[in-house]
């Protein structure tokens, strides 16, 4: 049975709340460990891949466990783990080949791994864009000198959060962070799952609908009815979506791309009351491209439970 591949490891965290890498690694099957690319700051965006070091074989066993220790820049806190990982689960997932919109099977070519405020930690398998989750953790908090951080014997942890912070962070965004409370443990919630499956309406010919969703994860759809297989998604439960984009052809042939972003706040309490309303039952999201102002409505249907979102974010562009 396969025990080894070729993959890389990567690290993220929140756009709005950059992490400081003090030292991640992960322990293989066999006790050799890989790193993870550190002692700097990483702000992505949350399941995105960040930074790479291309060194050592190619080909490396599964890991089995991730050690870490990081420094959030916003709340100004240190945390430390060690995290067991799920070990048949993983290496169940880094031997499967992930279908694509091309109609390949790819394999797994990062392993990344998220790092959020209050110690939330995530690791994610990726196959190009199509992105699981593996498991989501709690690390505790641990003391964290500026000396483990800083290059320069000089800095005060101020001189040294305030040097990344302006780096990471445009001035007006960094304002705006800071002038709100730090939502700890937020992550770790934004991995509720909830059973609805994607659906764009219209008169178009479709192509394919990506989904990213808020705990990291992306996956597509196809809606054109012509692939062999309906997407990457293997559930029916998922967590709720932070961004939509999609592709289709009008009446005349031409091509469009259309993105939608959701606020979360709004995507939270919609898909958590819409889901209570409904006793569990399988919900809809509609997503309906309209052309005049270029613009996408998008509805949460649960039997004649009905949510429009307002603050969701939307544009259409020739392709």
């Amino acid at each position: 049975m396969q025990t080894q591949s070729s993959w890389l490891a990567t690290e993220t965290a929140p756009k709005d709340y950059p992490a400081y890498v003090v030292n991640a690694l992960f322990v293989l099957q066999g006790g050799a460990v890989e790193g993870i690319p550190d002692d700097r700051f990483t702000n992505g965006g949350w399941g995105s891949t960040g930074a790479l070091q291309i060194i050592g074989e190619n080909e490396k066993a599964f890991p089995t466990e991730l050690r870490a220790d990081w420094f959030d820049l916003v709340s100004r806190k240190g945390y430390k783990g060690v995290f067991p990982l799920p070990v048949e689960q993983l290496a169940a997932m880094m031997r499967q080949k992930y279908e694509q919109p091309d109609g390949e099977k790819a394999a797994v070519d990062y392993l990344r791994v998220g790092f959020a405020p209050g110690g939330d930690v995530a690791v994610w398998v990726s196959a190009r864009r199509v992105n699981h989750l593996v498991g989501m953790y709690k690390a505790a908090p641990a003391q964290i000198a500026v000396s483990a951080m800083s290059h320069d014997p000089a800095d005060t942890l101020d001189q040294f959060v305030a040097k990344m912070l302006a780096a990471a962070l445009p001035g007006e965004r960094l304002q705006a962070v800071m002038a709100k409370p730090v939502p700890e443990g937020r992550w770790l919630q934004l991995d509720r799952r909830f059973p609805w499956q994607p659906n764009v309406i219209g008169q178009f010919n479709g192509d394919v609908l990506w989904v990213d969703y808020a705990n990291g994860e992306a996956d597509w759809f196809d809606l054109s009815a012509k692939r062999p297989v309906k997407g990457s998604s293997v559930t029916g439960e998922r967590a709720i979506p932070d961004g939509l984009e999609f592709y289709w052809s009008g009446p005349t042939g031409r091509r469009f791309l259309a993105n939608v972003q959701f606020d979360q706040d709004e995507a939270v309490r919609a898909f958590g009351q819409m889901a209570a309303a409904s006793g569990g039952a399988p919900m809809r999201l509609e997503i309906e491209p309209q052309d005049q102002g270029r613009q996408v409505g998008v509805y949460l249907r649960a039997g004649d439970s009905f949510y429009r979102f307002t603050k969701a974010k939307s544009g259409i562009w020739d392709k």
